[in-house]
């Protein structure tokens, strides 16, 4: 298929968007935009005191989703005993953990995974009773 638009007819701009006649076609309109989906969470359980906890929640999305980690509506953070992390993997989905070691009595309550991206915002949530 041979482009209508001739080198001479079009111009690019500093950050990548092309001129032509006056009406501006930006490269980001093309993108398809796909809100955050969770794939994989975890499930409620009741535990002991003692042990440790691992929670995964795998989310997918474009923009790429970035998942954070909430306790009873306080996020939470990497600490002595807690471990918050995630990456992405080859195919573009976000893997995130959550570790606690030696779980606690005040460790229970309602642990929410939140995948967002710049454009929805998604959430996943469930009780742990210890």
């Amino acid at each position: 298929m041979k482009s209508l638009i001739r080198k001479t007819d079009a111009a690019k701009t500093k950050d990548n968007a092309m001129i032509v006649n006056r009406i501006i076609f930006s490269s980001l309109w093309l993108s398809t935009v796909e809100p955050p989906q969770i794939r994989q969470a975890f499930a409620e359980e009741t535990l002991q005191p003692g042990p440790s906890m691992f929670l995964k929640c795998v989310a997918s999305g474009n923009p790429t989703p970035e998942i954070t980690w909430e306790l009873d509506g306080k996020r939470l953070s990497n600490t002595e005993r807690l471990q918050v992390g995630q990456y992405v993997t080859v195919n573009g989905d976000v893997v995130s953990h959550l570790n606690i070691s030696s779980i606690h009595t005040n460790d229970g309550g309602l642990y929410k995974c939140i995948a967002a991206s710049k454009v929805i915002l998604l959430i996943f949530l469930l009780n742990f009773f210890i």
